[in-house]
């Protein structure tokens, strides 16, 4: 069982250890647990308890000790949900707390492919209809299913979105585009581009495939409206 989702929900991996003990081996003591997960008795009593708060696990009492026993998983989205609600508790104060005089330029590194989703979305979030999305195509790992089944959802929340949709690519690169919805917004050129490079309302991205992608989010409106201006001399090129 893949059990990172665990882990992006908060639980150390000690304790993810004892609560699928706990879903396969209801009412059992802290040594039994000890001896079935090889951790430290420590860590097993300290996430006993972490996890008892957070409304997970029980216990009830047989003689001097204690038998515990997993609740149910969906218990989990509660927790998640409990989470969710104490964050926007205070997001109002975080809200007042944030200081937004650098909001007018940033730069953000992303390593690896989540880290170059969620940049990518999160571009997209903040865009409106007929925002340009301009872009110069990256020869991007084609054999990546991750990769390509993402872009392909992404092409349609962008068309969906009505966004102004221009990019240049390689024409070695015609047979995968031929493929995609934005095909039809790709103008084809017989010479390099600066690739994985792309413009959409004040940020530029900066995209490098490598083993683990590197991403680059830069938010200015002066180097984005450079690498724009520098696009559409490409663009508006009479023979390409």
């Amino acid at each position: 069982m893949d059990t990172k989702i665990l882990e992006d929900l908060g639980l150390k991996n000690s304790e993810i250890k004892i609560y699928l003990c706990l879903l396969q081996n209801p009412k059992i003591k802290a040594g039994e647990i000890i001896k079935k997960t090889n951790l430290a008795s420590s860590a097993v009593y300290n996430s006993l308890n972490s996890l008892l708060e957070k409304g997970i696990i029980q216990y009830n009492n047989h003689g001097v000790s204690k038998q515990y026993s997993a609740l149910s998983p969906k218990l989990i989205l509660d927790y998640i949900d409990n989470k969710k609600t104490e964050f926007l508790n205070v997001l109002p104060d975080l809200e007042k707390r944030y200081n937004k005089s650098d909001e007018n330029y940033s730069v953000q590194i992303f390593a690896g492919y989540k880290g170059l989703f969620f940049m990518l979305n999160q571009v997209l979030k903040e865009s409106r209809e007929n925002d340009e999305f301009l872009f110069f195509s990256a020869n991007s790992p084609s054999q990546n299913k991750e990769l390509q089944d993402f872009f392909t959802k992404y092409d349609a929340k962008r068309i969906e979105k009505k966004l102004d949709i221009k990019g240049i690519a390689n024409k070695s690169l015609k047979q995968y585009y031929e493929k995609r919805q934005i095909y039809k917004y790709i103008k084809l050129v017989p010479f390099v581009v600066p690739e994985g490079l792309s413009m959409c309302k004040d940020y530029t991205m900066i995209i490098a495939y490598e083993d683990k992608p590197i991403s680059i989010l830069i938010k200015s409106k002066q180097i984005t409206k450079m690498y724009k201006q520098f696009f559409y001399q490409l663009w508006n090129m009479k023979k390409v």
